[in-house]
């Protein structure tokens, strides 16, 4: 045993048992102090915060802008916010139930403003009712009800036959303007000599003709 131990002394005594004597130490030094800093972070003391991980942002899908009702053989719109540079998708499903394939429906990108909009046409065959737009960002989907319209026709004045209104003004229907306003400059010229009564004369000059629909002709 001693002598073991004696040439173990006379190795470190060399030039290389110096070395590894040196590099031993580091080490014993350099494990000594990853123990010391490992607790020290361990109690939040050493000083060195660990970065916390980004949180990734969810999807979302906020209403900008509709129309709806909407008349056929017209141009529909939506628009909606979502995160910035996502890809979105709208697909829509008319009141009859089937799946449009109007061209610019699909997939756009979310402008700087997280801004998407469509824009496509409402076929002028299409049923009235309800539809149903469907808006995807990523595996985030919202949806919404567009309501279809028929084509909106003014209804037209005309005065009912047989009502008291309408047998006043026959029974006061003169074939043409009375003889004393013939003449008068004040009558446009175009202006077509329909059979009807004089409702008022106007400053003396100018007068008011209700016709049989009850339209006013000045």
């Amino acid at each position: 045993m001693k002598r073991l131990w004696d040439r173990i002394i006379a190795f470190f005594k060399t030039r290389w048992g110096k070395i590894t004597a040196v590099v031993g130490i580091l080490l014993a030094v350099l494990a000594v102090l990853a123990n010391i800093f490992g607790v020290l972070n361990f109690f939040g003391l050493s000083g060195v915060r660990t970065p916390t991980p980004t949180a990734t942002p969810e999807p979302f899908i906020e209403l900008v802008d509709m129309t709806s009702p909407i008349e056929r053989d017209n141009e529909a719109s939506l628009s909606i916010r979502t995160l910035p540079g996502s890809t979105c998708f709208l697909g829509y499903i008319t009141p009859a139930g089937t799946l449009s394939r109007a061209s610019d429906l699909g997939f756009t990108t979310a402008n700087s403003l997280g801004i998407c909009s469509w824009d496509w046409y409402i076929h002028e065959d299409t049923t009235p009712g309800q539809g149903e737009l469907t808006v995807r960002v990523g595996d985030f989907e919202q949806k919404f009800s567009i309501t279809i319209i028929a084509d909106v026709v003014a209804p037209e004045t005309k005065l009912i036959q047989d009502t008291p209104l309408a047998q006043t003004l026959e029974s006061h229907l003169t074939s043409t303007i009375p003889a004393y306003y013939d003449d008068l400059d004040c009558i446009p010229r175009d202006t077509p000599r329909e059979v009807g009564v004089v409702e008022s004369v106007i400053d003396g000059n100018t007068i008011d003709v209700r016709t049989a629909d009850g339209t006013i002709l000045r």
